[in-house]
């Protein structure tokens, strides 16, 4: 019977192995036929279930703050919210509670998918309440508090099946590193944001693992610019190219007028993801196809860099009125083969992007990481 069970398992393990290899060479053939395997992401509409409400004062907020503390309390509401409302008051109380007036560099994106079973609309605010407030706090006291800080939560409602919510929490923090700051010229101009000789090797997917299911670093043989051989990443040019634009792009279009202090954002949509393939960068930088190890250096860098960032605010980075560009993020699309095959690894570009409305305040706001339930609203105004 040992042996029996033994032959068993090796049966299995060959059916599994026999199993992918069909599947990595049906990859492989297909990839002959179109150039690329691609792995697309959810579509932009489940993110955006709750986008038919905005919080348009601060006294609707005053109110829910109330009332989330009175379901934080095992307590009756004094009024009742659609379950949208309470992911848009959620993520705004949670948002203005743990401002940081850090440098944006790096962003780092983090999805938390969530259920919250409804017995009662009290029970459900504190549910919804604290399961996205965990995810962003234990997302961040997973990194070195010391170099990171919160940028924004998007909490969305992504759909009610019986008395069931399925709640998506997606959490950017930003890395605070002050020697990449020399590199973040704080300018618009296209030949500024990468400096002479300065180069990355293309990388295929997305090191966030939020475009595409997996990551491949490149190999690199060479140098490039100034990358020496055989350095794979962090930071490949795609990489480094959405960080600068996230840096700068903040501190070009500064999201309060003067006189006022950010105090976080509210009614924040996303992932909006840009519709590829991106004709600008065949037209503007010659990028008729991208593939994984090869070398961009300063002149190639800061053309890919300038036409995202002219295309921010347009399409297909198109910004509603009274909305400001939070975040991008920029991945390759991937072809996979096994064995011995060689692919080509063509890809093209894929994009997303957040996007909200900025909270400000004539003074300066407590910055760190503080309770939702009290932070003060006085003196808010929504830009």
């Amino acid at each position: 019977m040992k042996h029996l069970k033994f032959s068993r398992q090796i049966l299995s393990a060959f059916a599994l192995v026999l199993a992918s290899t069909v599947l990595l060479v049906y990859a492989c053939k297909k990839e002959t036929q179109q150039k690329e395997f691609v792995a697309k992401p959810f579509s932009s509409e489940q993110a955006s279930s709750r986008d038919a409400f905005a919080i348009t004062t601060i006294g609707w907020l005053d109110t829910f703050q109330t009332n989330l503390a009175l379901a934080v309390g095992n307590n009756s509401l004094t009024q009742t919210y659609t379950f949208e409302k309470m992911a848009a008051g959620v993520e705004a109380l949670i948002n203005i509670a743990t401002t940081s007036n850090k440098p944006r560099t790096v962003h780092q994106t983090n999805v938390t998918d969530f259920q919250v079973t409804v017995s009662g609309t009290s029970q459900a605010l504190k549910d919804i309440y604290n399961g996205s407030y965990n995810a962003y706090r234990n997302y961040w006291l997973s990194t070195d508090t010391t170099e990171t800080y919160p940028v924004v939560i998007d909490v969305t409602i992504l759909s009610i099946v019986g008395n069931v919510l399925n709640v998506r929490a997606t959490s950017i923090l930003g890395v605070c590193n002050t020697c990449l700051l020399e590199n973040y010229t704080n300018s618009e101009e296209c030949d500024d944001a990468f400096e002479t000789d300065e180069g990355y090797f293309v990388g295929g997917g997305d090191e966030d693992l939020d475009l595409a299911n997996f990551y491949w670093n490149p190999i690199c043989n060479e140098g490039c610019g100034t990358t020496p051989p055989c350095t794979q990443g962090p930071t490949t040019a795609y990489e480094a190219i959405q960080d600068r634009i996230n840096f700068n792009y903040i501190a070009n279009n500064p999201p309060c007028p003067n006189g006022y202090t950010f105090c976080g954002y509210i009614n924040v949509t996303g992932p909006v993801y840009a519709q590829g393939p991106y004709y600008f960068l065949q037209e503007d930088c010659g990028f008729l196809n991208q593939q994984i190890g090869t070398c961009m250096e300063d002149g190639d860098l800061n053309c890919a860099y300038c036409s995202f960032y002219e295309q921010i605010g347009e399409d297909p980075f198109t910004i509603p009125s009274g909305k400001q560009f939070i975040s991008l993020n920029l991945g390759l699309q991937v072809c996979v083969c096994g064995g011995d095959t060689q692919c080509e690894y063509s890809t093209a570009v894929e994009a997303q992007y957040y996007y909200g409305c900025p909270v400000c305040k004539p003074t300066i706001p407590v910055s760190g990481w503080n309770d939702p339930v009290l932070v003060d609203l006085s003196y808010l105004s929504i830009d």
